[in-house]
């Protein structure tokens, strides 16, 4: 992982709250708060900020944004015996692993669907301008918090492993296999924690995982 310095620890400024009150997110703007022409429409994030989905920019992205919007999205699009939050599917698959790379890589591989929700992988495959802009906002979050590279293999294959674990804990029986050969992960167990739960030990394991990882980075030269 490279060595990266950013303020995105500041979350809570004060400059967040002096802003001037902007247009209605549902109405066409072209320009940010700085004045510089943006390519779309724009999104209000959990922190008052203006977030573009066409056009994200690594230093528009924060922890606290993510965590609070991983933490109200249901998996499964919410065909779930109880509330069960990406949020929560993050932190427990960063659980499973013990190198801070691979743990930053499991509490982000989902960080896009913070800003644009989260989409079935059914319907996804059919929707590749939709991949293309999910694509470009994890392109951001990478440089935004120093990932290189593509998802590494073990975070694919524990995506799916506990995907097919979740299934058995929280779904009925399925109707016809899901085409997927992963096994679920043995000794998985569900929390069902609440969304502010969920964004309290996501942060948590976020903070622990990239200082362990810059530490190791100085190390490392």
């Amino acid at each position: 992982m490279t060595s990266v310095m950013h303020d995105f620890w500041n979350d809570g400024d004060d400059s967040v709250m002096a802003r001037e009150p902007q247009a209605s997110p549902w109405r066409p703007a072209q320009t940010d708060l700085q004045g510089r022409e943006r390519k779309g429409d724009w999104i209000q994030t959990s922190e008052s900020r203006m977030f573009w989905p066409l056009d994200p920019r690594a230093d528009e992205i924060f922890p606290n944004e993510i965590a609070h919007g991983l933490s109200m999205i249901p998996r499964f699009g919410g065909h779930c015996y109880k509330f069960y939050s990406v949020a929560e599917h993050c932190y427990l698959m960063a659980q499973s692993l013990y190198e801070p790379e691979l743990e930053l890589w499991c509490l982000l591989h989902d960080a896009a669907e913070a800003y644009i929700g989260d989409m079935v992988r059914p319907l996804k495959r059919m929707l590749p301008e939709f991949c293309a802009i999910e694509d470009g906002i994890m392109v951001c979050v990478k440089e935004r918090f120093g990932l290189v590279g593509e998802m590494p293999a073990e975070v694919k294959k524990l995506d799916n492993e506990i995907m097919m674990a979740e299934a058995d804990h929280m779904m009925v029986p399925f109707p016809k296999e899901w085409g997927i050969t992963d096994r679920p992960l043995p000794g998985f167990e569900p929390n069902y924690w609440t969304p502010a739960q969920a964004k309290e030990k996501w942060l948590i394991a976020f903070r622990n995982a990239f200082l362990r990882a810059r530490v190791g980075d100085c190390a490392n030269g």
